[in-house]
C-alpha cells in the first residue's frame, strides 16, 4: 500500500471477507512506512535496507505501550499506592520485553484495556466523591470509556472479553438510585461515543476493502452506507463456525487457565489466582459492600476474560497478554514492595530473564534474522541475477516486505508441508526456468532429513545459517548413533541442529 510492492496479505485481510480493521495497522505500520517513504524520496534513496522496515513500526509500537507505565503510575498515585514496586514487576516481566515491543493486535489491546480500566476506577472515585454532595448519577468519561471500548473491539473483538467487567462495574456503580435507572444513565451516556467511533473505523474499512474513493462527500457517504464492512461481525461470525477454529488448532478448555497463565506470568498468575479465591470468601463471609472495590474490580478483570476466552476453542498465550495490566497492578508490592522478599524478586528475574532469551531471541529467531541477512544480500550483491526464488520450508511465516528491494523475488510459504510438497514446487520452479537461482530455508532438524532422492535430482550446497533457532514443531535430538561420542560432542551435536539453513539448489545434469 505504501510502497507499491507485491506482498502477502494475510487471510484476515482478504477483501472479500475482512475479519480485522485496517485503521490500527495504517496507524503503526502505514505512518512510520509513509515518514520512511518520505525521507527516501528527499535523499534520493531508491532501495530502503530491510531492517528499517522491520525496527520502525516495533518503534511506534514500543512508544504506544509505554502508556501503560503511565496508567499504572497514575492509577497508584490516585490510590494512594507506591508506584515504583508496580513499574518495577511490569518492566522486569518478558511479555513486556517480548510481546508488547512486537506489532501484535494484541500489544494494542493491553493498552487500550489499561487505558479502559484507568478511566472506568478514576471515574468510580469520582462517582463516589460526588455522590457525598449530590443524589444526581453522574457519567463522568462516559465519552473516553465508550471510546475506548469500540476502538477495543475494531482492534481485536475479544476486547469485548476484557471490556466487559470494567463496564459493568461502571455502569451499576453510583449513588442510591435504582439499578434499571443507573443502567439507562449509563448506557445512554455511551452511546454518542459507540456510534461516532463505530462509524469512523467502519468509515475506514468499508472505503478500504471496497476501494471506494473520496470524490463529494455526500456521493462518499452514499457508497460507505451502501457497501458497510463490519470487521468486528465478520470475525465474530469466523470464531464461531468451530471448522474455522480447526484450522488454527483445537485445544482443551483448561489451556489458558492452567497453562498459558504460568507461561506468561510465573508465579504472578498464581498469585492472582490464589488472591482471587481470598476475595470470594471475602465476599461470602463479609458482603460486597464491605470489600474494596477498586480491588474486586481488577481480580475480576483478571479472572472473567481468562474464563470468556476459555469458551472458545482456539487458545494461544498472547491472548491473555492484556491482563498483566491488572495483575501487575495488584501483586507488585509482593514481589518487588515492602512485602516482598529477595528470594521472590530473584524467582522473578530468574523466571523472566529465561522467558526473555528464549522468545526473545531462540524461539522461530532464525526467521527474521534470515529475512534481514537474505534481503541485504540480495539488495547489494543480486547474485549476477535479476530474479529470485525463495522457499521457506517447516518455518512461521516470513515477514515478506522485508524483501522491498528491488530484486523481482518469488517467495514461496510451504508451512509444515512434506518434502514431496517440496519437490512438486521445485519440479514447477525448474520446469520454467532451468537455471533459476533457487534457495531453500528451513531448520536444521529438517535439513538432516532430506531423503537420498533429492540428491539424484538436485545439488543442495549450505550457503549460510541462522542462529540460534528453536522450531518447537521440529525439535532437535540428541543422536546417540555413535555409541563413542562423548557427552560434549552430543552436546555440539545437538547444538548444530538449533539453526536455520539457507540452502542453494541446482539441478544435476
Amino acid at each position: 500500500d505504501v510502497f507499491d510492492t507485491e506482498v502477502f496479505r494475510s487471510w484476515e485481510f482478504n477483501s472479500t471477507y475482512p475479519i480485522r480493521s485496517i485503521a490500527f495497522p495504517y496507524i503503526f505500520c502505514g505512518i512510520p512506512f509513509f515518514l520512511l517513504k518520505a525521507v527516501s524520496i528527499v535523499f534520493s534513496v531508491h532501495r530502503l535496507h530491510p531492517y528499517f522496515l522491520l525496527v520502525l513500526p516495533r518503534l511506534a509500537i514500543t512508544a504506544f505501550t509505554l502508556l501503560i507505565d503511565v496508567y499504572l503510575k497514575k492509577l497508584c498515585i490516585l490510590f494512594g499506592r507506591e508506584f515504583r514496586p508496580v513499574l518495577y514487576l511490569f518492566s522486569t516481566s518478558y511479555v513486556t520485553l517480548t510481546y508488547l515491543t512486537r506489532t501484535l493486535s494484541n500489544s494494542i489491546e493491553t493498552v487500550l484495556f489499561a487505558a479502559l480500566l484507568f478511566y472506568v476506577s478514576k471515574s468510580i472515585t469520582e462517582i463516589t466523591n460526588a455522590a457525598e454532595k449530590t443524589k444526581s448519577v453522574v457519567n463522568p468519561h462516559s465519552i473516553t470509556i465508550s471510546c475506548l471500548t469500540v476502538a477495543g473491539i475494531f482492534n481485536r473483538p475479544t476486547f469485548l472479553f476484557f471490556a466487559f467487567t470494567p463496564l459493568m462495574f461502571w455502569i451499576q456503580f453510583g449513588p442510591n438510585q435504582t439499578l434499571i435507572r443507573k443502567i439507562r444513565y449509563r448506557v445512554n451516556s455511551l452511546l454518542p461515543g459507540v456510534f461516532l467511533t463505530g462509524f469512523m473505523f467502519a468509515t475506514c474499512d468499508t472505503a478500504y476493502y471496497k476501494g471506494i474513493p473520496i470524490s463529494s462527500s455526500e456521493i462518499f457517504t452514499r457508497d460507505i452506507l451502501q457497501n458497510l464492512v463490519l470487521t468486528p461481525w465478520n470475525f465474530i461470525k469466523y470464531n464461531f463456525d468451530v471448522k474455522n477454529l480447526a484450522e488454527h488448532g483445537l485445544h482443551p478448555f483448561w489451556l489458558h487457565s492452567l497453562i498459558n497463565i504460568p507461561i506468561l506470568f510465573g508465579y504472578l498468575g498464581i498469585i492472582g489466582y490464589v488472591k482471587y479465591w481470598k476475595l470470594l470468601f471475602e465476599i461470602l463471609f463479609v458482603g460486597m459492600l464491605r470489600i474494596n472495590i477498586i480491588r474486586a474490580l481488577f481480580s475480576c478483570s483478571f479472572v472473567f476474560p481468562l474464563l470468556l476466552l476459555s469458551l472458545f476453542e482456539h487458545q494461544e498465550p498472547r491472548f491473555l497478554i492484556p491482563v498483566i495490566f491488572p495483575l501487575v497492578y495488584l501483586h507488585g508490592s509482593k514481589i518487588w514492595g515492602k512485602k516482598g522478599s529477595s528470594i521472590s524478586r530473584s524467582v522473578w528475574l530468574t523466571y523472566n530473564a529465561s522467558g526473555l532469551f528464549f522468545y526473545g531471541f531462540f524461539h522461530q529467531s532464525g526467521i527474521v534474522r534470515c529475512a534481514l541477512g537474505v534481503a541485504s544480500k540480495l539488495l547489494f550483491d543480486t547474485f549476477s541475477c535479476n530474479e529470485v526464488t525463495l522457499i521457506f520450508f517447516h518455518t512461521y511465516m516470513v515477514p515478506r516486505h522485508l524483501f522491498n528491494i528491488g530484486v523481482h523475488r518469488y517467495i514461496i510459504d510451504l508451512g509444515s508441508a512434506n518434502f514431496t510438497v517440496l519437490k512438486e514446487e521445485l519440479t514447477q520452479v525448474y520446469q520454467i526456468d532451468e537455471n533459476a537461482r533457487v534457495y531453500s530455508i528451513m531448520p536444521a532438524t529438517v535439513s538432516k532429513l532430506i531423503p537420498d532422492s533429492f540428491a539424484q535430482s538436485y545439488n543442495f550446497s549450505l550457503v549460510t545459517q541462522y542462529g540460534p533457532h528453536f522450531s518447537s514443531e521440529d525439535l532437535a535430538t540428541f543422536d546417540y548413533s555413535n555409541k563413542n561420542a562423548n557427552w560434549i560432542q552430543l552436546l555440539c551435536n545437538f547444538c548444530s541442529l538449533l539453526y536455520l539453513d539457507v540452502w542453494e539448489l541446482s539441478v544435476n545434469k
